[in-house]
């Protein structure tokens, strides 16, 4: 059985990393974050992380292990994030590069006033795109996927 959940032992981050260096990707070290894991069975098959500041979200990473792609598992594992997210009032996830996976599932270009809001943070991308989490799961699936 695959399931999605939010990690929040620092035992868990072994397996995170054994994932996340596999599939050419840093190691994690910290829990203050929002960090989501895939699993089927007690095999870590995805990982997903968004780093709060203030009210919005910051989407470090969508990995999904090299030998799972092609499952649509990214999809499950994005929602599963951002659901945590919706619930949990951080309503607007930025990317900040182009990246047309995302783009497909419903992240749009940010505007101008977004891009400056995000500079004072320290987040400088002229590739920035957004997800308005209400927005995202007001509109559900078929309308992004088309065959519903």
């Amino acid at each position: 059985m695959i399931s999605a959940k939010r990690i929040d032992k620092r035992e868990e981050l072994a397996e995170v990393n054994k994932l996340l260096v596999k599939n050419g990707f840093q190691e994690e070290i910290d829990l203050s974050q929002i960090i989501y894991v895939m699993k089927e069975n007690e095999e870590f098959i995805g990982v997903a992380k968004i780093t709060v500041i203030e009210n919005i979200g910051i989407l470090n990473y969508l990995v999904i292990d090299s030998d799972r792609r092609g499952e649509d598992l990214g999809d499950s594992l994005l929602r599963a994030i951002l659901n945590y997210c919706d619930l949990n009032f951080i309503k607007k996830i930025y990317y900040p590069y182009e990246n047309s996976y995302l783009q497909k599932k419903g992240f749009k270009s940010a505007d101008i006033d977004e891009k400056e809001f995000l500079k004072v943070n320290n987040i400088n991308s002229d590739k920035l795109i957004v997800c308005n989490t209400e927005e995202f799961f007001r509109d559900g699936c078929c309308q992004m996927r088309r065959g519903c």
